[in-house]
């Protein structure tokens, strides 16, 4: 699940508003998210009109104090375009409620090219009528959903158009969107590249093609919302190779809302940014890091692996062979994993004791020495592991963390406690956690990669 920014600040917006007028910043679009999955924007004024006799841009809006369009308008006007959110109680327009009201635009709609496009609408309910016939009919109060479809159109005619909507609770949106046939995107993208002193790639995935129930959806990749592919869709990692190959040093910043197999792109571009689904502001905080205003210390919630075939299939929630605690082959990125413009070691792991009762607690300390260049934040993490337990326990489990400062040059101490909390775990047989006794394996480091771990063994009686 990710939320829905209203207003968000791109990535595109971020950079240009870190650089202000020291350097030209050209866009291109390059693909869509997926070859199957058109590109989908707010249909522009240009192409709208009030009526068949083209005289006026936009389309006629009506508002009515009620769900079913009854009775004279309570308001009229003239929108460009249909791409409205109204969140937090807002009523559209004076005088209306904020819920359990009715809105229609209607008007022509004349597209520049011939050929297929894209068309519908982003809404919660709704309808969308076309030529006299509705062609998407939306009945969902809970969630907004993107819907289009596949129409031909010829360059210059004028199709009768109208959106009518219906708000049950205080939110509401509506967008009139479309994609129209025949944009060069990657060839806009490769000339871009080419022009450039570094190419700024946005790359990922979007909730319209990973999330829960989503029924119809099939794409390569892709089926009712779960994924058959760790990778990115074909036609993004094409443009990624495309681009590559132009010598151009390149960042790659994924938005992602799960973990994607990279390992093509990892081995030829420099630089990757995870940076998720983003809310509000999130190109600013891009900017921020991409031109080092700040110097990140995130850390992957969930392991990047190689590819989907490292993992078994998923035909039950047995964990057997799957996350950082249970697989032991290699990742691209493991749990945990993060860079920052500096650099960090570790060195002195020390156990207050190393031997305890199982209702006892001790302190766990290690030295972070910050040697790079930069002040910077480190995230050290504390994992165990019961080394000799008679049932199936993970090879090794995060137990503990701090997100610590470490300015450039200097080394500081980081303590964290372990007891019965960080050593239990839930015996299902009991119904209850349980702190075996044993020997444990204590472990500290920057991620969850055994290699890079300090470690040291403690006696619990």
């Amino acid at each position: 699940y990710n939320g829905t920014p209203v207003d968000p600040v791109s990535v595109l917006d971020g950079i240009r508003a870190k650089l202000g007028g020291d350097a030209e910043v050209r866009y291109a679009q390059g693909s869509p998210h997926h070859s199957g999955l058109p590109y989908l924007s707010a249909v522009p004024p240009e192409v709208l009109y009030t009526t068949e006799a083209m005289e006026e841009n936009g389309l006629r809006a009506a508002f009515y104090p009620n769900l079913k369009g009854e009775g004279a308008p309570l308001f009229q006007r003239t929108d460009s375009l249909v791409d409205f959110y109204w969140w937090d109680g807002e009523p559209p327009v004076e005088g209306l409620s904020d819920d359990n009201y009715s809105a229609e635009w209607s008007g022509y709609l004349v597209p520049r090219r011939n050929g297929t496009h894209a068309l519908g609408v982003n809404g919660k309910y709704f309808q969308f009528i076309f030529e006299g016939d509705t062609l998407i009919r939306n009945h969902n109060i809970h969630h907004s959903n993107k819907i289009y479809r596949n129409v031909d159109l010829i360059a210059g005619k004028a199709y009768k158009i109208k959106v009518l909507m219906q708000d049950y609770h205080s939110d509401a949106n509506c967008t009139l969107h479309w994609q129209e046939p025949g944009l060069p995107l990657a060839w806009d993208a490769i000339q871009a590249a080419r022009w450039a002193d570094h190419v700024v790639l946005v790359m990922g995935l979007t909730a319209r093609l990973e999330g829960e129930e989503m029924r119809g959806l099939e794409l390569d990749g892709f089926n009712a919302g779960d994924r058959t592919s760790l990778d990115l869709p074909a036609i993004q990692r094409s443009l990624i190779r495309q681009i590559a190959a132009t010598g151009k040093p390149v960042t790659l910043v994924l938005m992602t809302g799960s973990a994607v197999s990279i390992s093509r792109e990892h081995a030829s571009v420099p630089a990757v940014l995870q940076a998720w689904y983003g809310g509000e502001a999130a190109g600013e905080a891009v900017a921020d890091v991409l031109f080092g205003d700040y110097n990140p210390a995130g850390r992957l919630p969930v392991t990047f692996y190689g590819s989907v075939n490292d993992l078994p299939a998923f035909e039950n929630y047995d964990m057997a062979g799957r996350t950082y605690r249970y697989f032991d082959g290699e990742v691209l990125y493991p749990f945990g994993y993060g860079l920052s413009y500096t650099t960090f070691s570790y060195d002195n792991l020390i156990l207050e004791k190393d031997e305890m009762a199982s209702d006892e607690s001790i302190t766990v300390s290690v030295d972070i020495s910050n040697s790079g260049g930069w002040d910077g934040e480190e995230v050290v993490q504390l994992y165990i592991r019961d080394l000799e337990s008679e049932e199936v326990r993970p090879l090794k489990d995060l137990r503990g963390f701090e997100r610590v400062s470490v300015k450039a040059g200097q080394t500081i101490v980081v303590s964290m406690t372990l007891g019965p909390d960080e050593l239990a775990y839930y015996n299902t047989a009991a119904g209850s956690y349980k702190v075996e006794p044993g020997l444990y394996e204590i472990m500290v480091g920057p991620s969850s990669v055994s290699e890079n771990l300090l470690k040291t063994e403690l006696l619990v009686r």
